[in-house]
């Protein structure tokens, strides 16, 4: 996410400078941070971006440059502050939308929900036609447990960008978590992993609902390829859980829906391939409390996902 915000920021950067109405030696340093950057010479550009600052701290474009610098240096440090003083400093400036959608992605990190989702909505009234500014929305008001507002956003984002695959995502767990819509979910989770084939999300969510349908090895066989896709199950300091963020979704769904002996097992195989094995006991335990004719299915689970190499 972050790297294609900031791929816009640079894509900005030339325009807004040559336009500048900046001291001549502050727009040289600002100009030789961009060509510091195009070189790949992270270090220096960061260096020409804090001097640029230091002469001209109402510059905007010195933050802007130290953004993209220090963004490249380390994808997770925290710029949100530097964000901010762009937004304050140049409110009209192209593509300004692009910081709010920027600081909306620090804000959630830190918990900040609310400021994320007035961030976005910012973003989106500047350029209500960026699909991609709604899929985000919908993912913080999904966070949110706003359901029905996440459903919205994400339409509209399948709308404006057809070859999107997140908001699929989101809609097919809007539809299995809040409708038990299992059938219209494994369409979307199709139609995600269709648009692209390595998003191991898609494959994740789709391994939840096979399994809430029975098809036990069908999503097995997903929940493998999440996991081969993406092998960090938590991805620290970054909200992209991919392989256990279904681990999450499907426990809430549980909570929900208590009386579904799938739920249970499907977190079991979860369990089991995470080697949380006294974890999965616990659910087929539950599930077989819930639906006894599981059992042969349970046990030969348990036989296959537990046998080591």
């Amino acid at each position: 996410m972050l790297g294609t915000i900031f791929s816009s920021i640079l894509i900005l950067l030339a325009v807004s400078v040559s336009a500048a109405q900046t001291p001549q030696s502050v727009q040289q340093i600002i100009k030789s941070g961009m060509a510091h950057l195009d070189r790949g010479e992270l270090d220096a550009a960061l260096l020409d971006a804090n001097r640029a600052i230091e002469l001209d701290p109402k510059n905007a474009e010195g933050y802007v440059v130290r953004i993209a610098a220090r963004n490249r240096i380390n994808p997770d440090a925290d710029t949100s502050d530097d964000c901010s003083k762009v937004i304050e400093l140049a409110p009209s400036r192209p593509g300004i939308e692009v910081f709010y959608q920027s600081r909306a992605v620090f804000r959630f990190r830190k918990n900040d929900l609310d400021g994320s989702i007035d961030d976005m909505n910012k973003a989106i009234s500047i350029k209500p036609e960026d699909g991609h500014a709604y899929a985000m929305r919908s993912f913080y008001y999904l966070s949110k447990g706003n359901l029905e507002l996440s459903k919205v956003d994400y339409n509209k984002s399948i709308e404006l960008v057809p070859g999107l695959p997140s908001p699929f995502t989101r809609r097919g767990f809007i539809r299995y978590h809040l409708q038990r819509d299992f059938v219209g979910a494994l369409a979307d989770f199709n139609n995600a992993i269709e648009w692209n084939e390595t998003y191991a999300d898609g494959y994740a969510n789709r391994g939840i609902v096979h399994g809430l349908l029975g098809d036990v090895d069908e999503a097995i066989a997903d929940f493998k390829k999440a996991k081969a896709l993406k092998p960090d199950s938590i991805v620290d300091k970054i909200p992209e859980f991919a392989f256990c963020a279904p681990y999450g979704e499907l426990s809430s769904y549980i909570k929900n829906f208590p009386n579904d002996a799938r739920g249970y097992e499907v977190r079991g195989v979860l369990n089991l391939l995470q080697d949380k094995e006294r974890e999965a006991k616990t659910d087929f335990e539950t599930s077989l409390g819930l639906q006894p004719s599981l059992k042969s299915e349970i046990d030969r689970i348990m036989a296959t996902l537990t046998r080591k190499a």
